[in-house]
């Protein structure tokens, strides 16, 4: 179940009438309470909506529309459900980081943004404030994915809402080697990012003791990925492997498919999945330790691959904390408003986790370990190094 939170926008925003904009609201309240299934919190959305449609008098750009969108759908708390974006999208030419409250430029094609550059203020206004500000119109199911979310805060629509473009612009106060310096900087348009493979594996050597190491950035199942599953595993078993790590770090969703390829090759007396009250049963050879690695990064089917694990006592959840609670909203289909064409996805299924008496939601780490800006500006996974040396210590 891949889905990612972002919204389109350009430059020239177009102008929508009143008569348009209603027509918009009322197919959007009329898909929210058809799809979306918690009950209680689209009742309060739809009156939020019905209070918006009714207090509009006048004509208003495309871009504010969007994002009172935004701002209404982020009343839900679900992280499935939101604005997308499209290929006319511009940002700030760098990639932010939000670590332990502090926000970090972490890469930059911009002749005056430097990797390392930490934000104290942005046109003026402190960082705290804005960030701040900015919960206001993201949805998240928990405080990792808004953390997560922070490059919101590079695109123009969204600083313009916030009252901090100065002629399509913006002023970055920042801290560099000590010393504080503040620039302009404006806007490109959003290139994809070169794709690597969807997962991968390999057997690890980690003081002199092996890790079977399968990194699942993407959750595509199909035939390749089963086979690839199947011989990972018939190398961990030629080679006596006492442990397996997960990575799951960079996973955003997909096909939540991809799972059940693992379990059936562990060798339990039983498990259970989410929305799934039969006991289930697989007689495979793994039989030995299990880790999966996690972050805020860790989303949708990602994150439930690490809960099932956790949930049934087939693996420990070894890093940071995932961007989604256990039990959650998900499953978006993807509507597309009339007049403005703004495309939004709505959940349509709630999904439990399989230990439903947990009553905070939350899915617990065994054992925490961090990342450091320092590494991460460094180009350096010594967070993956940590895990392998703690797996190591455990044995």
């Amino acid at each position: 179940m891949l889905f990612l939170l972002l919204v389109s926008c350009s430059n020239q925003s177009n102008h929508l009438n009143v008569k348009e904009l209603k027509e918009d609201l009322n197919y959007l309240n009329e898909k929210l309470n058809e799809i979306h299934p918690d009950i209680e919190k689209i009742e309060y959305v739809s009156k939020k909506v019905d209070e918006y449609r009714s207090s509009l008098t006048e004509e208003v750009s495309e871009n504010y529309f969007k994002v009172k969108i935004m701002e209404i759908l982020a009343i839900l708390e679900d992280s499935h459900t939101g604005v997308l974006i499209d290929e006319k999208t511009t940002k700030l030419p760098i990639q932010l980081l939000n670590l332990d409250s502090e926000i970090i430029i972490i890469s930059s094609s911009s002749q005056v943004a430097k990797k390392g550059d930490k934000v104290l203020q942005i046109s003026g206004k402190n960082i705290n404030v804005v960030i701040n500000e900015l919960r206001k119109y993201i949805s998240y199911d928990n405080e990792a994915w808004f953390q997560h979310q922070i490059n919101f805060l590079t695109l123009d629509f969204l600083l313009e809402s916030l009252g901090l473009l100065e002629q399509n612009k913006i002023i970055l106060t920042v801290e560099r080697d000590g010393e504080i310096i503040e620039y302009e900087i404006g806007f490109d348009k959003i290139e994809k990012d070169k794709e690597g493979p969807p997962y991968n594996w390999e057997i690890k050597m980690q003081n002199s003791i092996k890790i079977g190491y399968f990194k699942l950035v993407d959750s595509i199942y199909n035939q390749h990925y089963e086979s690839t599953i199947d011989q990972f595993f018939d190398s961990v078993d030629k080679n006596n492997i006492e442990s397996i790590l997960i990575d799951l770090r960079f996973n955003s969703g997909g096909d939540s498919r991809v799972i059940n390829s693992f379990l059936k090759h562990l060798n339990v007396d039983s498990y259970r999945l989410y929305n799934d009250s039969s006991v289930r049963q697989h007689n495979g050879d793994y039989s030995k330790d299990i880790y999966i690695l996690t972050d805020s990064g860790t989303f949708s089917s990602g994150a439930m691959f690490a809960t099932i694990m956790k949930d049934n006592g087939l693996g420990k959840i070894i890093g940071g904390p995932v961007g989604q609670n256990p039990t959650h909203f998900g499953d978006p289909l993807l509507i597309e408003l009339p007049n403005s064409n703004i495309k939004i996805a709505i959940s349509q299924t709630k999904f439990i986790r399989p230990a439903t008496k947990d009553e905070k939601n939350t899915l617990l780490i065994d054992m925490p370990i961090s990342k450091t800006a320092e590494e991460l500006l460094n180009e350096e996974d010594r967070q993956l190094e940590r895990a392998l040396d703690s797996i190591v210590n455990q044995n």
